[in-house]
């Protein structure tokens, strides 16, 4: 039994640019620098830089072995499904360009520190999350709604949508103090009819940063 936490995500966008907030701008730049665009053979997704390793959901890259993945202001490039964790729903992606050679393998893919693991917190506590389906990374407002307990890693048991959302399953879920809350896994189907308004604010997995930090950690 797994505990996961779901959250909406709104439309809403935020950029670091006219925000007198040192804090929000802080938190949008650790949010996009640590943003990874994942593409696979059939969805785009994202990737969340922790630990010094590329975290993604095993919703995501499911069985495929190579992917491509872009990080910040890069160009795509192969990146190697290194190990799986069918409890946690977690995957890690080794990219190309840190397999080459034993000095590049040793490169930190952010030279900032890991940012604070927080835990969920009050249904409405806002969130924000990247979007990686653009040109450009964008940063999404959402919201936390509940915890819940699944029993199984079998996407039907969770009734979660495949391949979605499309642009942020995969990536990481920050709070706006900079605090890492968490990794998208996957689209909860909608409970209702397709264009209602339930429908229209997508309701997101997530699995808690301590999950997503401890598998990080836990290859050497």
């Amino acid at each position: 039994m797994n505990k996961v936490f779901l959250f909406t995500r709104t439309k809403a966008t935020v950029a670091s640019s006219g925000i007198d907030s040192p804090g929000i701008v802080s938190t949008i730049m650790t949010a996009i620098g640590r943003t990874v665009r994942v593409r696979t053979s059939v969805t785009i997704g994202a990737g969340a830089i922790v630990a010094d390793r590329v975290i993604t959901s095993l919703l995501l890259v499911a069985n495929e072995s190579e992917v491509a993945v872009r990080f910040k202001n890069g160009a795509d490039i192969p990146a190697f499904v290194t190990r799986r964790d069918s409890r946690r729903n977690l995957a890690e992606l080794l990219p190309s360009s840190r397999a080459l050679s034993s000095a590049k393998r040793l490169a930190l893919l952010t030279s900032s520190p890991d940012p604070k693991v927080g835990k969920m917190g009050e249904i409405g506590h806002p969130l924000l999350v990247v979007c990686t389906d653009a040109d450009a990374l964008q940063v999404h407002v959402g919201s936390t709604l509940y915890g819940i307990e699944v029993m199984k890693r079998l996407e039907e048991s969770w009734n979660i949508r495949p391949n979605a959302p499309m642009g942020l399953i995969g990536g990481g879920v920050w709070s706006t103090d900079g605090t890492f809350m968490g990794l998208a896994l996957g689209e909860k189907d909608p409970f209702f009819e397709t264009g209602s308004r339930e429908s229209s604010f997508p309701k997101v997995y997530a699995l808690p940063g301590r999950e997503v930090m401890e598998f990080a950690e836990s290859s050497v």
